[in-house]
């Protein structure tokens, strides 16, 4: 989900500098907008230095957590205890064969992405669409045939090739080039 957290930083720190919100103020607005945001640790740290220059104090901290293995903002630490709590759900629900050959895992930073379930519906409908444009389920009696000059993904005909564009006078009959004499 790349530009997610950029964009998302830009318009926290717009926020805090020129509607002056808090840090926190502004996280909850942008979250409240966009669900899924997450500045990564780097981004968070800038941002918390930034607010405490512009207003000599900051109202998010970077705290050190048991389940992490570094300081992240307190804003994510409900996030942090929901997911260890649904992990500890599913972890009691699986048999205990599974339990002992599992490892347990540490949180960082990458813990924080949006699962499968949440983007299953446009995940679906993307594949829906790539599947109905594709070239195999075109009907074989299409005006515009895909092995013609004119493809339905590309407008432009077929290139000529790269000799034939650079002398007029090519092995070609005069009659091409000249078709009025």
């Amino acid at each position: 989900m790349a530009g997610v957290s950029r964009s998302a930083s830009l318009v926290m720190i717009y926020l805090v500098k020129h509607e002056h919100m808090t840090l926190r103020q502004a996280y909850h607005y942008v979250k409240a907008s966009r669900p899924i945001i997450r500045p990564n640790v780097g981004f968070w740290k800038q941002m918390v230095d930034y607010e405490k220059r512009l207003r000599g104090v900051a109202s998010v901290k970077m705290v050190q957590t048991a389940e992490c293995d570094m300081p992240i903002p307190d804003v994510y630490v409900d996030d942090l205890r929901r997911i260890q709590m649904q992990r500890d759900v599913t972890r009691h629900s699986l048999p205990s064969t599974t339990q002992s050959t599992s490892k347990p895992r540490a949180f960082s930073a990458s813990t924080y992405r949006p699962s499968t379930s949440s983007l299953g519906s446009s995940s679906l409908a993307t594949s829906t669409l790539r599947r109905a444009y594709s070239p195999s389920s075109l009907p074989p009696s299409s005006s515009l045939a895909l092995s013609s000059s004119y493809s339905l993904f590309s407008p432009a005909p077929t290139r000529k090739s790269r000799q034939s564009l650079l002398s007029m006078y090519s092995t070609a009959p005069r009659h091409n080039f000249f078709s009025a004499f």
